[in-house]
């Protein structure tokens, strides 16, 4: 348990740039009013969709830890967990429809009418952060198994990623540009945690 909490530590750096240093890069970039409309978007999806990952997470983390206290069983645990991600990316999908076609009523409503016109950005932030869920849920198999490293690179890959989106990308193109950034990161996420999985699954098992 204490080396699998020092390798979490590890991950410190990649989850201050996902969760905090992207504000701050942001701010460099935008106005007040962008940035107001880039803090509200993130609250709105990347809320939306943590919560809804928490709750399937108490369903199927407890069964995937069963699962892989047993031996020739990570092919079945990986499996849960795909069919659980398939879960994620269909709610997900619901959000991305709902920013789609009523974004300006979720911005207005929520801020005031000045934030109506970054709806096309919610929609790209939604889809970014259901991307960004599905691959935290994959990683619950390292959780189970205690080891993590394999995922360590798919975490640094995506904050990198974000990072250096934002940064090409917001000067141009405002808040537009970060949530592009977002949805860029959470593709590389997503598909690297996927890998990460495999890798892990041929590791020999041990009691």
């Amino acid at each position: 348990v204490r080396d699998h909490a020092v390798r979490m530590a590890s991950w410190i750096p990649a989850t201050l740039v996902s969760r905090a240093a992207d504000r701050w890069v942001a701010a460099a970039f935008l106005s007040l009013t962008d940035f107001a409309a880039f803090a509200l978007i993130l609250i709105v999806t990347q809320g939306a969709m943590a919560a809804a990952t928490s709750a399937l997470s108490r369903v199927v983390a407890p069964r995937v830890y069963r699962l892989s206290d047993q031996s020739g069983k990570d092919a079945e645990a990986r499996d849960l967990l795909y069919r659980a991600g398939i879960v994620v990316l269909c709610g997900g999908g619901l959000l991305v429809a709902g920013c789609s076609f009523l974004g300006e009523e979720i911005l207005g409503f929520l801020g005031g009418p000045e934030f109506e016109h970054y709806a096309g950005a919610l929609t790209l932030a939604a889809f970014g952060a259901t991307l960004q869920s599905f691959a935290l849920l994959q990683v619950t198999l390292g959780h189970a198994r205690g080891r993590i490293s394999p995922y360590t690179p798919a975490k640094y890959a995506e904050a990198g990623t974000y990072l250096i989106g934002l940064v090409l990308l917001t000067p141009n193109m405002g808040v537009q540009g970060a949530a592009l950034a977002l949805l860029w990161a959470g593709g590389i996420g997503a598909i690297l945690s996927i890998w990460a999985n495999r890798q892990l699954g041929r590791v020999e098992w041990q009691p």
